[in-house]
């Protein structure tokens, strides 16, 4: 995708002084702006591209991708079984969080429980954590299928218990699957080819099903092809894998490759 430096009356199309056309994410960034999804800091002139994107970010990217700010609002005031539009779910987002709206919209749409075992007797969010790619798939695929399923169906709903793989699920019969931040027990993501060798699918990767479903819908390709540059045996680089993920980790997603799958994601 590429476009032009100028417009025909001599305006420039460059949408942050950070991020020069000659930039690989310099058309899904400059989408990502003109659709309203980009951060709240990012309005003026700079959109600071490599800096990586924390939890809370993370939840603003994904709830913009599919309402506006009246639309959260009459979802969160319509969702009176979790106690009113602001009651906190996660005792480290607050009300007076500034991305409260979309951590909490994300919680009650069933796109996440949480950064901890969701058996913790404080329900955390870790809003300041960086995403992690792994993360970045969960979110992404339960919020997209959303708009075709209920969130029952497209991960696991609140109050929902631990089980194993349904018959004909993805996994093989007796793999079991965590019904909790992660996992697909109602058998919906469906395909014989594993694309990333980092992302296997056996016991205990709850991320299999979303990452595969990533690259099926076309978001990614993941960080490498493959030794034969042909997308076979390719890498996507899940990110830290339990606890706090630190800075600089290459598991972890920057705000120039969040626009981009964003983008992909929802307005292709």
């Amino acid at each position: 995708m590429s476009f032009p430096e100028v417009d025909p009356y001599g305006n420039s199309y460059q949408a942050y002084t950070d991020v020069p056309s000659s930039s690989p994410f310099a058309g899904m960034i400059r989408i990502a702006k003109q659709v309203g999804i980009v951060p709240a800091d990012a309005l003026g002139s700079t959109f600071q591209p490599t800096r990586e994107v924390t939890r809370s970010e993370m939840a603003r990217w994904t709830v913009l991708s599919q309402m506006n700010e009246a639309a959260i609002t009459d979802f969160l005031a319509n969702t009176p079984q979790f106690g009113g539009p602001t009651t906190a779910s996660f005792a480290d987002v607050p009300s007076t969080h500034p991305d409260f709206r979309y951590v909490e919209t994300m919680y009650r749409r069933g796109y996440t429980r949480g950064c901890f075992n969701t058996g913790d007797a404080l329900r955390r969010y870790c809003p300041a954590d960086p995403t992690t790619r792994k993360d970045m798939a969960v979110f992404l695929i339960r919020a997209k299928l959303n708009n075709v399923f209920p969130s029952t169906l497209s991960g696991c709903p609140t109050g929902a218990i631990n089980g194993t793989t349904p018959a004909g699920g993805i996994f093989p019969p007796g793999i079991i699957t965590a019904c909790g931040e992660l996992g697909d027990n109602f058998g919906l993501f469906v395909t014989g080819l594993n694309y990333f060798t980092d992302n296997p699918a056996i016991t205990g990767n709850d991320n299999y099903v979303y990452i595969q479903k990533m690259r099926e819908l076309r978001i990614t390709n993941g960080t490498s092809l493959g030794p034969n540059q042909d997308g076979r045996n390719g890498t996507y680089t899940l990110g830290v894998l339990s606890g706090a993920p630190p800075a600089g980790h290459p598991g972890n997603l920057t705000r120039e490759q969040i626009a981009s799958f964003m983008v992909r994601a929802f307005f292709h």
